[in-house]
């Protein structure tokens, strides 16, 4: 089987961080022999054409000089880039045509077309009477819930996903919400987070340190500086511990300004970016994972988290619910730094109660989440089923 992958979310050369679910599945799919070529964009110090562990990527050009290829560079994807660099807005058709021009190049040698994101999937559809290979989409979160909310991304993102022959998900909440914007339910499929466990579990609880943690990309919509601001309460009740956020984005320089008007430059420290391992290493030394995001499909960083044995305090919002169980963690209200605190406060106030969260966390995750190569296993067969019916 060849498929031909389009997305808007890969590593931009070795050992770069963004889009690392992508990638692990992709290398798993080649794993299980599967054909692979990934169709990306484009940008700064990126090759054109390249060879990562045996998969085939290009990156074709969508605006000249490269220094102005900046929407993969932007903390938080292309929403982000949409909503806080406006003069980006102008790139977004270029990018667009690029990767459309791309898969009318390679579509036809390969099977199927598989897309991640509403945008690689617009590529793929504006091109499918020409290719004729049948089209697999993958929707992540900010593509249905950022993109309707713009003029026409509602109805953009219903044309192009109606035309494609299943759409999966990893959240069920993401699932419903997509069928609500007039998609067919029959088009869906449910796979759940894949992850490596390899990489993540836990370690002995003796050797986890006094750390809190956020991990994602700067943007509005994940709240770090909901988190800080709740912050100034729990450090003066708990000074022993250090907040830690680790991501890069467009509000790092307020969140920083915000730190010191605050007075936590002692008791927050700022990590720009962390490989997989690095990350995996964080979550098992720490004690607790913080994600007070307004929106969210998912958050993979809670799946990780919770394999890693770290209690989790996230937002009832979005997927969130799906994956922290009241034995792992806590849901607290968006946008609400006073009930922020006090969850955090209450947890870190019973560290027995916190031991047996993490011990139950690791056992729940290993129950409830599949490895990628089960995520593959599955993917795999909804090719084979949709060539069966081509």
């Amino acid at each position: 089987m060849k498929v031909l992958e389009v997305t808007t979310l890969f590593p931009r050369w070795s050992n770069d961080s963004r889009g690392p679910i992508v990638y692990e599945t992709m290398k798993a799919l080649k794993n299980l022999g599967v054909d692979i070529t990934v169709i990306s964009q484009h940008g700064p110090r990126c090759h054109t054409w390249e060879e990562m562990e045996g998969i085939k990527v290009y990156r074709p050009r969508y605006f000249w000089p490269d220094s102005l290829e900046v929407l993969h560079d932007i903390g938080g994807g292309l929403p982000a880039a949409w909503e806080r660099k406006k003069w980006t807005r102008m790139l977004f058709p270029f990018l667009l045509l690029a990767q459309t021009i791309a898969v009318l190049r390679l579509a036809p040698s390969h099977d199927l077309v598989h897309t991640q994101f509403t945008i690689s999937a617009a590529a793929a559809v504006l091109s499918e009477r020409f290719h004729h290979k049948p089209i697999v989409a993958t929707v992540r979160g900010s593509d249905i819930y950022r993109i309707p909310k713009y003029p026409c991304g509602k109805e953009f993102t219903r044309l192009t996903l109606s035309k494609c022959r299943k759409i999966t998900t990893m959240s069920k909440h993401l699932l419903q919400t997509t069928i609500d914007l007039g998609i067919p339910k029959e088009k869906f499929e449910y796979i759940p987070p894949p992850l490596d466990f390899e990489c993540f579990h836990s370690g002995p609880w003796e050797d986890r340190e006094p750390f809190i943690v956020f991990i994602g990309s700067l943007i509005k919509r994940k709240g770090p500086d909901i988190l800080i601001k709740a912050y100034q309460k729990v450090a003066s009740q708990f000074p022993e511990y250090t907040l830690i956020i680790v991501g890069s984005g467009p509000e790092e320089k307020a969140l920083l300004e915000q730190a010191e008007y605050l007075g936590l430059n002692g008791k927050i420290k700022f990590i720009p970016r962390l490989s997989t391992p690095e990350v995996a290493r964080l979550l098992r030394k720490s004690r607790l994972l913080v994600l007070p995001s307004l929106e969210e499909a998912l958050g993979m960083v809670v799946v990780e988290s919770l394999a890693s044995g770290t209690p989790v305090i996230g937002t009832n919002v979005g997927g969130i619910p799906e994956v922290v169980p009241p034995s792992a963690g806590k849901l607290v209200a968006p946008s609400n730094p006073d009930e922020l605190s006090e969850a955090i406060c209450y947890m870190l106030n019973d560290l027995d109660e916190l031991k047996a969260m993490s011990i139950f966390s690791e056992n729940w995750a290993r129950n409830n989440f599949i490895s990628h190569k089960q995520g593959a296993l599955r993917l795999k067969e909804i090719f084979e089923n949709v060539l069966k019916n081509v």
